[in-house]
């Protein structure tokens, strides 16, 4: 098995990661945040998390002095610890999440500062995944007790804040599943976070600071309550191997592909999305690509991977004549560091652009240019000479989330499947159809399978 440097370029402290059960819901815990929860095989909401924001808007990542994380059959407890501290803030925060029987998951959460500080915001973030959710009806909650109905967009929404000033978000699944997010003690604002790259809508709250002033001696606190009600009587099993399908053409092609200067001018994303007007008869439109903007973490940048072809999608509505161009793509922060990520250098950087590779081809992007460091180096050569070609469907099944991304290009007469572990375990894949076969795929990889036509 690879080692930590081999994988990301540093040793790390392995982090506290356990999956739970709350009920019928199904979570992730890591850190500190929950991640991935499901019921049934739907993902109902993709992140929890307590997140302190520093004057530049750069996140202040916790480090724990206590994590207890106690497990039953279908409950669980956890009770944290954790002091944020980076250059310019310096807050200290406790917490308890309590997941019950009954599918009820209590996120209490209080802090203050250790030093004074400037602030955009601090408090509790809720993500829901737009691979899940874009489309689905919800209702939000305001104090005066107000319900607006609404939709989670499908194309980016370009308004900085799509909903606002409610406390509690509530929708009903097409299978009868009814999801609601309740916060006491902090406004809750939401916003279309594909417009900076991330893969997901998020609900933020805001601890009542006087902003951007956060004082010593003041402690707030909050509680999100999620509960879930009319859930599959029965749970899904866990499984343990990805089913891979391979299906028709696309009609989309694998666009060029090179490596890209970091520093190469492009607006950001959010940039043209707010200012339509100028690309409707655009010949070209091009944008930069990074998912460092929130959350540095590895399931952050893998999963905003998906993020790309709703931003395709999103510009082809507004410049329909357009060819498509990313570039530069990267994932070294876009905050002051003194150094480049050190995941550039290893299999991380590998997978991370094979897994993005995908889906800018299923998007139907032209061009694309990469600027990440050496351990990519070898993927985008054999991705470079695969420009022009047709792409097909593939589907995958299994656990869940899914751990494999997967893109199939044909290159004369040949068929050729390309499959990325996005995870640090090791996974099974079986090919099924014509070219069926059992394949084991080391932590963060990438291999090509020839297939049968």
């Amino acid at each position: 098995m690879q080692s930590d440097i081999e994988l990301y370029g540093e040793a790390r402290d392995a982090p506290v990661t356990v999956w739970l059960q709350a009920g019928p819901v199904r979570v992730k815990y890591q850190d500190g945040e929950l991640r991935y929860l499901h019921v049934g095989e739907q993902e109902i909401v993709r992140r929890i998390y307590f997140a302190v924001r520093d004057t530049h808007w750069d996140t202040a990542m916790p480090v724990f002095s206590r994590q207890e994380v106690q497990q039953e059959r279908d409950s669980f407890r956890i009770v944290l610890e954790a002091v944020a501290q980076n250059p310019f803030a310096h807050y200290r925060w406790s917490g308890e999440i309590v997941g019950a029987a009954d599918g009820t998951i209590t996120f209490t959460v209080q802090g203050e500062a250790v030093e004074a500080f400037s602030s955009p915001r601090i408090g509790l973030n809720i993500l829901y995944g737009t691979e899940a959710l874009a489309g689905q009806a919800f209702e939000t909650v305001h104090p005066s007790g107000a319900v607006t109905a609404d939709i989670f967009p499908v194309a980016i929404d370009p308004r900085e804040l799509f909903a606002c000033d409610f406390h509690t978000l509530r929708y009903t699944t097409a299978d009868g599943v009814t999801v609601s997010c309740a916060v006491i003690g902090a406004r809750v604002d939401m916003e279309d976070q594909r417009n900076f790259c991330d893969s997901s809508y998020k609900a933020l709250s805001w601890l009542p600071y006087a902003y951007p002033a956060v004082p010593t001696g003041q402690t707030y606190g909050e509680t999100l309550t999620l509960s879930v009600t009319g859930p599959p009587r029965q749970q899904m099993p866990v499984e343990s191997v990805t089913r891979v399908t391979l299906g028709a053409a696309t009609g989309t092609l694998m666009p060029a592909i090179w490596v890209a200067n970091a520093d190469e001018p492009a607006p950001t994303f959010v940039t043209l999305n707010r200012a339509r007007d100028p690309y409707l008869d655009a010949v070209q439109v091009g944008w930069a690509f990074n998912p460092a903007a929130h959350m540095p973490d590895d399931d952050t940048f893998m999963e905003n991977t998906t993020t790309v072809a709703d931003q395709a999608a999103t510009v082809r509505g507004f410049a329909p004549a357009a060819l498509l161009r990313v570039a530069p793509i990267s994932f070294d922060s876009p905050y002051p560091r003194t150094v480049s990520d050190p995941r550039n250098s290893e299999y991380f950087a590998a997978a991370w652009v094979a897994a993005l590779a995908g889906e800018l081809a299923r998007a139907g992007v032209g061009e694309a240019g990469f600027a990440v460091g050496a351990g990519a180096d070898a993927v985008i050569g054999a991705l470079a000479v695969l420009h022009g070609c047709p792409i097909y469907t593939v589907t995958c099944a299994g656990p869940l989330p899914c751990p494999v991304r997967a893109f199939a290009v044909k290159t004369g007469e040949s068929l050729v499947l390309w499959l990325v572990n996005i995870t640090d375990q090791p996974q099974a894949v079986q090919i099924e159809g014509a070219s069926s076969q059992m394949i084991e795929l080391p932590a963060l990889s990438v291999r090509q399978v020839q297939m049968t036509t």
